[in-house]
């Protein structure tokens, strides 16, 4: 599998990171274990996951899709060969301290994830989302403590504006803290502007390594969604009707020079990136 080197950082990762959205919700602990033994048969080695994966589906409190990630690494002895991705940021209480990147919220978020992954460290460690109610400050200090600690190897960024990402950079230069080596942005044929427009010459220029999520939006680009066809029956599907193909309708009403923004990504926990 093609590898390349995540921004500035020495790790070297698979050009096909998969994902671990589904682990504890449409996929079950055996399915999910098959998936991750195909991906790592065909030389994957960068797998990606959160904290709130899969808090949305009833039944289900947050942390499944670590949970999964935990056992079948503990299982296949293979913590070694493969760089694990997580998040935090999400709600995972009902406490207003569950939520956020307040160094609180980041400490105890970190310690539940090592013991659901069942390992001692993180290779990379996310910002989920953008927290505009704690100082970036706090935020990139406690991130920075982490990886001194040896808890976390290196620190990413997901769903945040380019002007965000460009102050806590410049936050963690000033500071002489450790930065956001990696954004995760939403991108695909569809949902393309946001990031072509801000995000992409900055990370260039800063050599930001770019993880990208929705590649097939929700499945709405892989050709099982088609116009006057019923719906899939799947988890998704009212999401990609509402979205994805509200926007397609909407281009396709318009002149054929015309352009049209896409759709604006949606805040809502069922289910994040």
């Amino acid at each position: 599998m093609l590898m390349r080197k995540l921004g500035r950082t020495g790790l070297r990762v698979s050009a096909l990171c998969l994902g671990g959205n589904t682990f504890g919700w449409t996929t079950d602990q055996k399915a999910s274990e098959a998936v991750l033994d195909a991906y790592v048969e065909a030389a994957g080695n960068f797998i990606d996951t959160a904290d709130v994966y899969a808090r949305w589906a009833p039944g289900n409190k947050g942390g499944e899709s670590e949970t999964a990630l935990g056992v079948w690494m503990t299982a296949r002895r293979n913590r070694h060969t493969v760089l694990i991705a997580t998040k935090v940021m999400g709600p995972m209480g009902p406490g207003p301290n569950d939520t956020g990147l307040s160094r609180q919220h980041i400490m105890e978020g970190v310690e539940a994830s090592l013991k659901r992954l069942q390992t001692d460290y993180i290779d990379l460690y996310q910002a989920h989302w953008d927290d505009r109610d704690t100082p970036l400050e706090e935020t990139l200090r406690a991130f920075d403590d982490l990886v001194s600690q040896g808890k976390v190897r290196y620190i990413g960024a997901s769903n945040y504006h380019a002007w965000r990402l460009t102050r806590a950079l410049w936050e963690s230069d000033s500071h002489d803290y450790v930065r956001y080596e990696s954004i995760q942005p939403k991108y695909n044929l569809v949902f393309r502007d946001e990031y072509e427009r801000e995000l992409e010459p900055l990370c260039l220029e800063q050599g930001v390594g770019v993880i990208p999520y929705s590649s097939l939006g929700s499945g709405f680009l892989s050709g099982k969604y088609r116009p006057g066809a019923d719906l899939p029956k799947t988890a998704r599907a009212a999401n990609v009707q509402k979205g994805y193909m509200k926007t397609r309708r909407r281009r396709r009403s318009r002149s054929p020079g015309s352009r049209i923004a896409p759709a604006s990504p949606r805040r809502s926990p069922a289910p994040p990136p």
